[in-house]
């Protein structure tokens, strides 16, 4: 899912999917109960985007739902300065 969010500084991507994962038992990849948002720069040139992990494990960052991730993709680019309009 791709959602648009504009900013005071032009307008930002977040793609929220489900990640593929290795299944413990077989090893094969399949598709995770859980969300991760990745951050397209959009309009904002200096704005580097990319996945947002989670700071303390410095892995992807998953989420319980579509709302959770796209919450903390806000957040994110509001703290990296970006105001919401």
């Amino acid at each position: 899912m791709l959602v648009p969010v504009q900013f005071d500084m032009g307008e930002v991507i977040f793609e929220i999917t489900k990640p593929f994962i290795p299944d413990k038992a077989t090893g094969n990849l399949v598709e995770s109960t859980q969300w991760m948002v990745f951050m397209h720069k959009g309009t904002v040139s200096w704005f580097s985007g990319g996945l947002l992990l989670d700071t303390a494990s410095k892995k992807t960052a998953l989420f319980p739902s579509t709302d959770a991730a796209l919450k903390a993709g806000v957040t994110f680019a509001k703290q990296c300065g970006l105001q919401e309009v």
